[in-house]
C-alpha cells in the first residue's frame, strides 16, 4: 500500500495558498510552451505541430489566468470576517452580504477598510494588472458574440499570446504579500 503525508496549512490560508502554488508551477510550463510555439510559428500549416503547440500554450495560459485570479478572489473572500458586522453602503452587514459584493468593491473598498491597507492606492500599476487579469479571465469564461454575431476567438487568442504571465504571477504574489508579509515566497521570476 502506498502511503503519503498530508500537510495542512492554517484553515484561512488553504485555498488561495494552494492556488498560487499551482500557478507558480504552471509558469514554467508556459515558458516551455511559448518556446515550442515560437519555434513552429513560422510554419505555413495550421494543423499538426503548430496547432498542438498553440493548444498546449493556450491551456497552460488559461490555467495561469484562472488560478491567479482565483487566488486573489479566494483571499478577498477569506479575509471577510465571520462574526463581525462591517459598514457597507451605509448599512452594517455580515459576511454573507459582503461575499455578494463585486470584485472591485472588495479589492478597493471592503478589504482596505477591514485590513486598514489599500493595495489599489499603494500599488497602482499592480492594481491595473489585476483589473486586466479579471477582464481577460471574464472574457475567457463568458465568451460573448463580438463581431457580426461571431465570438472573436482571434482577439482572445492574441491577448493570451501577448499577456505577460511573469507579471501576472508576480502581481498576484505582491497582492497576497502586501496583506500578509512573507506569506508567499520562492518565486524567482521577475515581471
Amino acid at each position: 500500500m502506498n502511503r503519503f503525508r498530508l500537510y495542512l496549512l492554517k484553515k484561512e490560508n488553504v485555498s488561495f495558498y494552494r492556488l498560487i502554488r499551482f500557478v507558480f508551477a504552471i509558469i514554467y510550463s508556459i515558458q516551455s510552451a511559448t518556446k515550442r510555439f515560437k519555434s513552429t510559428y513560422s510554419l505555413d500549416v495550421v494543423h499538426g505541430q503548430k496547432a498542438q503547440d498553440f493548444s498546449y500554450l493556450f491551456r497552460a495560459s488559461c490555467v495561469c489566468i484562472f488560478f491567479s485570479f482565483a487566488a486573489i478572489e479566494a483571499f478577498l473572500n477569506q479575509t471577510l470576517p465571520e462574526h463581525k458586522l462591517i459598514d457597507y453602503k451605509g448599512k452594517q452587514v455580515g459576511k454573507k452580504t459582503l461575499e455578494k459584493a463585486t470584485f472591485e468593491e472588495k479589492i478597493s473598498t471592503i478589504i482596505p477598510s477591514i485590513l486598514k491597507k489599500d493595495f489599489a492606492d499603494s500599488n497602482k500599476n499592480d492594481y491595473e494588472v489585476i483589473l486586466k487579469l479579471k477582464n481577460l479571465r471574464n472574457r475567457l469564461v463568458h465568451l460573448k458574440q463580438i463581431r457580426n454575431g461571431l465570438t472573436s476567438y482571434n482577439d482572445i487568442y492574441q491577448d493570451i499570446l501577448n499577456a505577460n504571465y511573469n507579471e501576472i504571477v508576480a502581481t498576484t504574489k505582491n497582492f497576497l504579500n502586501f496583506h500578509h508579509s512573507g506569506l508567499i515566497e520562492n518565486y524567482p521570476l521577475e515581471k
